[in-house]
Formats: C-alpha cells, structure tokens, sequence
C-alpha cells in the first residue's frame, strides 16, 4: 500500500508503513503487515458470508484464535505456491505442519564453502516442486555467525546457480562489511565458487 493509505480489518482502519504500528497495537494482538491481504480476504468472505471461503478458513482455526486461522492460512498457500501437495496437516497447538524449515533443511543438498577450526559456512540448496530453487546459509566467523533453514518463504530462483550465487553475494558482502581483517581470509573462496561452473565437489578440501 503506497503511504497513507488504508486497509479495512474487522471494522478498523489500517495505515501503511509509520501508521501500521500505532494502530496495529490498538488490537488485542499485533498482526503483522504482510497478513494484511489475508486478513482483507478474510473480512470479505464474512461481509458476504461467502459459506465456501469461510469453511477454508475454518480448516486453519477458529475465530477466537483469528491470528492462528490467519498464519497458518497463508503459511498453507504459499505451501501451495512452493507446488507441494496434501491437506493441511497441524501440531497439538493447531499450527500448521506443512512446509517446516526444518523438514525442507532434511531434503536440502548441503554444500560446505569453506571450514577450518574457527570459520565454517554451508549453503543449503533445494529445489521446490515447482520448479524453482532456493538456498540459504549458515556460517561462523572470528566474532559473528549466523543463517536460516530453507523455508517456503525463501527467495525463489529460476536456477540452481542463480540461488546459489545470490547467498554467496550475501556472505561476501557479509565479509566485506567485516572490521575483523582475519575474517577476509576465505573471500578468495568464496569468490572462486561464486564464478565457478565446475562441480562444487572441487572444494571438497575445505570440509
């Protein structure tokens, strides 16, 4: 929504950027920006009492627990969008199971940058069923670390190379902001791979 521009959610009206906070704290509880649309869609089918998107939203949660039906509904279609198939599946507190980082990180190919007894970094690499690929990192330096699991949410890239080139720029930029100088000594590597087509298994020496 461009600044100052609004959004209906359950009777309130909602600005965009400064304004969503303050306004967001109003409810009982903060929803967050990018929930909008779903909420939005949600308000809709109530207002028209449309029974078939409502029995949809039905299958993520209740009213009385709105924040969850709205989560786990976007979290399932954008589970959807990845092109995974299956019903909703939920936890004993009722959020949504499908699409966890930690089940994507099992199906991931891992591949190691560089290691040694003080620096690490891996890139987790995976293809979604539709088509497209998304990686994402972890590392350890001299003084800072970091990363994420693969998720549904991740970047999406048309090529494996494309989403593995983008999280090495993310670990050279990283290491290029660093003050640490020692923390530079890997760059070379990382640059190497970055500009490679060979197999990935030519840095095999690092692990």
């Amino acid at each position: 929504m461009p600044d100052g521009a609004t959004a209906s959610i359950k009777g309130k009206r909602i600005k965009s950027n400064n304004l969503i906070a303050r306004e967001m704290r109003e409810r009982d509880y903060h929803i967050c920006k990018v929930e909008i649309p779903m909420y939005e869609r949600y308000d809709k089918a109530v207002e028209n009492n449309d029974a078939e998107e409502l029995a949809w939203f039905a299958q993520f949660g209740t009213e009385k627990w709105e924040n969850q039906m709205i989560t786990n509904a976007r979290a399932y279609e954008q589970y959807l969008l990845c092109g995974y198939k299956g019903e909703p599946v939920f936890n004993e507190h009722g959020w949504l199971e499908n699409g966890r980082c930690n089940d994507l990180k099992e199906k991931s190919e891992l591949v190691a940058v560089f290691k040694d007894d003080q620096y690490r970094a891996n890139v987790m690499i995976l293809q979604h069923p539709n088509g497209k690929w998304i990686a994402t990192a972890e590392y350890n330096f001299s003084i800072s670390g970091g990363g994420a699991y693969p998720s549904i949410w991740s970047k999406q890239y048309p090529t494996r190379r494309d989403a593995l080139n983008a999280v090495l720029d993310s670990l050279i930029n990283h290491i290029e902001n660093s003050t640490v100088q020692k923390d530079k000594k890997y760059l070379s590597v990382i640059r190497k791979m970055r500009g490679t087509t060979c197999q990935l298994s030519l840095f095999d020496n690092f692990e």
